[in-house]
């Protein structure tokens, strides 16, 4: 849950609730889980790799948030 607060701040309680009945965003949770831990990985150059990393990183809290907002 660390990682979450870290990116989410106040939102990251509400994030873990919602997981727990919302398939897609749990789905969307366990990737960001999945890249922050992949960011040891040293398999690209360096440069590559944080590009991708960030690029995808924004991504994910995009949609992450989208999930949380009102239909």
């Amino acid at each position: 849950m660390r990682e979450f607060e870290r990116h989410f701040g106040g939102l990251a309680e509400k994030i873990q609730e919602r997981r727990k009945t919302d398939a897609e965003l749990d789905e969307i949770c366990n990737d960001f889980e999945l890249l922050m831990t992949s960011q040891q990985c040293e398999f690209a150059p360096e440069d590559a790799w944080n590009d991708a990393f960030k690029s995808s990183l924004a991504g994910l809290k995009k949609e992450i948030l989208a999930k949380l907002k009102p239909d």
